[in-house]
């Protein structure tokens, strides 16, 4: 099993993409005019005019057998949101509730599990459908750390974005096997 990690990334930005009103409403308190832009891996530079900015980009993908007939994977995504500090004294409050709301936001219950856009497993199962959609298990974020630029023009909020993936497997050949308690029977037992 290995999940592309950009098809998580795309995930990520679907979360933050469907709480942009909250998200924006605690920018807009701290600068009226901007909005959280959104970018699938680091850039270079970005045109001014693009700050408040959080990007993407992964960090590390593993895989571990469980048993034999499953699979996790662990896979991390580092965030890196960052402002433009035109208010000296409003700085650390900007950047830290922005971030918190985004916190917030990733490790909230309904966000620790969702749907990787274009994963699918694949069944040769003939009481499954042919594909079906592989999901984040658990993901969460667990620290946060600051840091400015040494001008003081740009501060930057990093933190790693962790999940899990479980795969099952469909059984082939005459070894043990993961038993489905609902269809299968002991031996013996009727």
């Amino acid at each position: 099993m290995y999940i592309s990690p950009i098809n998580i990334i795309k995930g990520l930005h679907a979360i933050v993409d469907a709480n942009a009103d909250i998200i924006d409403r605690v920018i807009k308190y701290y600068r009226t005019t901007d909005s959280l832009h959104v970018f699938d891996g680091l850039r270079k530079t970005l045109p001014l005019d693009a700050y408040p900015s959080l990007e993407f980009e992964p960090v590390s993908a593993s895989t571990e057998w469980t048993h034999t007939s499953a699979q996790t994977g662990e896979y991390q995504i580092d965030c890196y949101l960052t402002v433009r500090n035109s208010n000296e004294e409003y700085t650390a409050e900007y950047i830290s509730e922005v971030a918190r709301v985004l916190l917030k936001i990733f490790n909230y219950p309904d966000n620790m599990s969702f749907q990787i856009p274009n994963e699918f497993y694949e069944s040769d199962d003939p009481d499954r459908p042919d594909k079906y959609p592989v999901w984040i298990q658990f993901g969460n974020v667990a620290s946060v750390n600051y840091r400015s630029t040494t001008d003081g023009s740009l501060t930057v909020a990093q933190f790693t974005w962790s999940g899990r993936v479980l795969e099952y497997f469909e059984y082939h050949g005459d070894g043990p096997r993961r038993i489905d308690w609902k269809k299968d029977r002991l031996p013996g037992e009727e």
